[in-house]
């Protein structure tokens, strides 16, 4: 869980640099993954759509890599399912407006 703290630490310098203008709210802020959880990623703000072509034949150029990752984080060999990439999406305003949100997931993955 450590790995996601790090990502949502990096989300809240995000709504930072938002608040203090250096970001426009129109900004958007995207990423593609295998292993999304649809309901986590709505409740803190981002929508799931399709991902690029593009950014689906890079994920299946670094299966190998992808694979390694996978199977060390659970201790076993494990094929991450790239069928079922998706790209995550959000305005950096709807971030900023999510903020709450981000700071209680945050805080229960840094306390415990």
């Amino acid at each position: 869980m450590r790995k996601v703290s790090y990502y949502l630490e990096g989300l809240l310098h995000l709504t930072d640099l938002v608040e203090k203008g250096e970001v426009s709210e129109e900004t958007l802020i995207k990423g593609s993954s295998y292993f999304f959880s649809e309901r986590t990623a709505k409740r803190l703000g981002f929508e799931l759509v399709e991902i690029p072509s593009y950014e689906k034949y890079n994920l299946y150029f670094n299966f190998l890599d992808l694979l390694w990752k996978y199977s060390a984080a659970y201790k076993t060999l494990r094929f991450p399912n790239l069928k079922e990439a998706k790209t995550a999406q959000v305005t950096a305003g709807a971030l900023l407006r999510n903020r709450p949100q981000l700071e209680r997931l945050h805080n229960y993955l840094k306390n415990g």
